[in-house]
Formats: structure tokens, sequence, C-alpha cells
């Protein structure tokens, strides 16, 4: 059970810092950021969590809100697989990694 939150959170992680990248080579691309390979490549990977909680939240929604309400979604999730890693794992298991 522990490896299962253990690549949950992994996962989960790596969602997270593909939407810190986003954000950041947003901020660092000064209004070119459709032009940046980076950046697309980034949006694409960032699709299909946003299509998962499109799917899961209500439907109002606006479409430029999204990866905002993905990325509160996704760090909540965080933390409660943090929060079961260390329940289960002991507190020996309290290392972030």
């Amino acid at each position: 059970m522990l490896e299962l939150i253990v690549l949950s959170k992994a996962i989960t992680e790596f969602v997270l810092f593909l939407y810190i990248g986003r954000c950041v080579l947003y901020i660092l691309a000064f209004g070119r950021h459709n032009d940046n390979l980076i950046y697309r490549i980034l949006l694409l990977l960032t699709q299909v969590p946003e299509q998962l909680v499109s799917y899961i939240t209500v439907k109002t929604i606006l479409q430029k809100h999204l990866p905002y309400f993905t990325f509160i979604f996704f760090l909540s999730i965080w933390f409660v697989l943090l929060v079961a890693k260390v329940i289960i794992g002991g507190p020996s298991s309290f290392n972030i990694q």
C-alpha cells in the first residue's frame, strides 16, 4: 500500500512541476510564450490533467481558469498523499522524497 501511495505522490509531483514550469516559462517568455516549443510541449503534457479536473468539477468553470483549478486540485491531492504516507509508513517515512 505504501508503494502505491509513493507512486501516486510521484505522479502528482510531476504534474505540479509541469505547471510550475509552465508558469515560469510564461513569465520568462515576455508575451511570446505561444511561439516557444517548450511551452507548447508543457501545454500538451498538461492537457490530460486539465481534462480530468474538467470532468470531475462543475461545468461552470471557465476554460481560462482551468489550469489554476488543476494546480490547486493536484496540490491538495499531494498534501493528502503526504499525510497518508506518514500515517501508513510511520514517522520514519517522513522524508519529502
